[in-house]
């Protein structure tokens, strides 16, 4: 089962289900807990933040069991792990019907996501070029904000003599 734009929770623990199975991996409701609060979170999330969502609603769930999870979870491709400059690491549910990059803004630690066709066109090429299918694919950019003397500057037009 592929998961899209539409699916549910139970889409989502279906999939987890059937890889812990295939995997003879333990299905304990520490994992689905972990599992169900990650689908219940819109956009980038890290371990303590999931952490401290779990203990606000009463869970009983060890930072390792988190971690752990994590990797699993990561591991499945059910989520996606990002490494932005130095901090933490930050995860997404993963959507393979609406992939998205992102730019890192350095001096803000803004993050940006956008849709761009030059990566879907580049996967493509390479996938051609050496005979490959690949599965997914992470695409940051990193940055810093302008100030507005820098942007000024910038935006005066270069003359070739």
């Amino acid at each position: 089962m592929e998961l899209n734009d539409n699916y549910t929770f139970d889409d989502y623990r279906e999939v987890f289900h059937k890889i812990l199975e295939e995997k003879k991996l333990n299905k304990t409701s520490e994992r689905f807990n972990i599992l169900r609060e990650i689908f219940e979170i819109e956009g980038h999330f890290d371990a303590d933040k999931l952490f401290q969502r779990l203990r606000s609603k009463k869970y009983t769930v060890s930072k390792t069991t988190i971690y752990k999870t994590l990797d699993l979870l990561e591991s499945f491709q059910l989520i996606v792990k990002h490494h932005f400059g130095d901090k933490v690491a930050l995860y997404e549910k993963c959507n393979t019907q609406h992939p998205h990059n992102h730019i890192f803004i350095e001096n803000t630690e803004e993050i940006i996501e956008f849709h761009y066709d030059i990566p879907e066109q580049l996967i493509k090429t390479l996938e051609d070029k050496y005979k490959i299918s690949i599965s997914h694919h992470s695409l940051t950019l990193f940055g810093k904000k302008k100030n507005e003397n820098q942007h000024k500057l910038s935006s005066t037009p270069i003359t070739h003599e």
